[in-house]
């Protein structure tokens, strides 16, 4: 029996310490459980809240330009990143909250769970990195655009106008030159000008020294007569929202920046595109001169054109035979009329001079009224064929290439493919903010207040006296999480 109770006695304690063993390892398990189940809850919470937050990006903009951004003002005149810290943490305490069944039986969790802090400590605005933050969006739109075609056609182009000089040979300031020995001829043989009825440079002369609207538009009753006040929007704006440099800086490639030109056109009208939802209704044009006017854009975006077609279309009859051949044989009848010497090849020139300047309005107002003009055109190619069309130089013109050659919307590339990236950017913000203001609820709408990406941080504490902090980095084309 005395042996019995010693054994009794062994086994007692034997099992007295393996349950405290056990115990405290049970114990051990249930508290790591708990500490789990609060950074579990934590992850999932910030998951909900931060993507709930991106949830919130402004529509209007989504509908007109598929951008996706938060207006951090939610409609209102201000706009700041403690609007969208506020909308975070409700975001927070709504995951953290009971469930209407567990505070209708008030009951609790085992944790007791909350966000005692959140902020958001570093994010990204549109205009960051000069825009770098509003290109990326766009880039990541257009990524699947096939562009091989019109980067070739654009780029051809460009180079064409370069090699050729049609951007920078002034035919007008020739055409004035001419002209003047003319007079000046005239003028040392005491020649009355009244005596020389030459209709035919008097018509290009009069039709040329037109207002360029008037001489390249057929209808000017449709034009739009819209002006904007330009320091209402970004790119005059004083005082531009900025992030904290989360990622803003991206170097794009010639390819891409053609790709940016692409969604310029897929997204702004012109001239011969308007679009409804536009405030300006030429917005290439605008993007390309920058003026309040959508009738001063359209004509300086008109006298460019009008400047290098005329050094092409010079340039053409410089080198066609049977064109010169017209007028110098009517400046040969001429001047057996008016017996000046010099008078012949003096008045020829200033005949082609003129046949060119009506051939370039041809041009202008072929591609105004929706048919095309080649950069280069053969000389088969020309609307006024013989020096006599030129007296009826301002009809509509019957023969204009609907189908072939290069359109109003190519040459307005070719004028947008030159302006800078930090030009075409700031201007289509300033379209954005033009149109969605437009919108019910934008009234205040700033691009500048459009956030992209952030990095959330939070302060988690429980009732088990266990707290951990977590930071996440969220954003509509990248996501990188870390927890600290």
């Amino acid at each position: 029996m005395r042996r019995l109770s010693i054994i009794d006695g062994y086994l007692t304690v034997f099992f007295s310490l393996i349950c405290g063993i056990l115990l405290s390892l049970i114990l051990a398990l249930f508290y790591g459980a708990r500490i789990g189940e609060v950074r579990l809850k934590s992850e999932i919470a910030m998951d909900i809240s931060m993507n709930s937050v991106l949830a919130e990006y402004s529509r209007a903009l989504f509908d007109q330009y598929d951008l996706l951004m938060v207006d951090m003002s939610y409609g209102t005149e201000n706009g700041n990143i403690e609007n969208v810290e506020t909308h975070f943490k409700n975001y927070l305490d709504k995951n953290f909250a009971r469930t209407l069944i567990g505070r209708a039986t008030s009951s609790s969790n085992l944790t007791g769970t909350s966000c005692s802090e959140a902020k958001i400590p570093a994010y990204s605005l549109a205009g960051d990195g000069s825009g770098s933050v509003l290109r990326r969006q766009i880039l990541a739109y257009m990524e699947a655009e096939p562009l091989e075609k019109e980067f070739s056609e654009v780029a051809g182009q460009v180079k064409v106008l370069k090699a050729e000089n049609l951007d920078s040979y002034d035919v007008d300031q020739e055409a004035r030159r001419r002209k003047q020995e003319l007079d000046d001829l005239f003028e040392e043989n005491e020649v009355d000008e009244e005596k020389m009825d030459d209709s035919t440079i008097e018509k290009a002369s009069s039709l040329w020294d037109q207002a360029v609207l008037d001489k390249c538009i057929t209808n000017r009753w449709g034009l739009s007569s819209v002006e904007v006040p330009l320091r209402e929007f970004y790119s005059h704006r004083q005082g531009h929202l900025y992030g904290t440099g989360l990622d803003d800086v991206r170097e794009i490639t010639l390819t891409e920046s053609l790709l940016f030109d692409q969604y310029l056109f897929e997204k702004c009208g012109n001239y011969r595109n308007v679009l409804e939802k536009s405030r300006l209704k030429y917005q290439i044009e605008y993007l390309i001169v920058g003026k309040n006017s959508d009738q001063e854009n359209l004509s300086k975006v008109l006298e460019t054109i009008l400047f290098w077609r005329a050094a092409s279309n010079f340039f053409s009859m410089e080198t066609d035979g049977r064109k010169k051949a017209q007028t110098l044989r009517l400046a040969s009848l001429i001047g057996m009329v008016i017996p000046i010497e010099g008078l012949v090849p003096v008045l020829d020139a200033c005949l082609q001079i003129y046949w060119v300047l009506a051939e370039t309005v041809a041009d202008l107002r072929c591609l105004t009224n929706g048919g095309g003009v080649n950069l280069i055109k053969g000389h088969n190619e020309w609307h006024l064929p013989n020096l006599i069309d030129v007296l009826f130089a301002d009809r509509e013109y019957k023969h204009c290439r609907k189908g072939g050659g290069l359109d109003y919307a190519g040459y307005l590339r070719l004028l947008v493919f030159q302006k800078t990236l930090f030009e075409k950017t700031d201007r289509l913000m300033d379209l954005m903010e033009m149109d969605i203001r437009e919108t019910p609820g934008n009234k205040a709408f700033r691009m500048d207040a459009c956030l992209d990406c952030m990095t959330g941080e939070m302060q988690v504490k429980s009732r088990i006296g266990y707290s951990t902090s977590l930071s996440r980095t969220y954003g509509y084309e990248m996501r990188d999480e870390k927890q600290k």
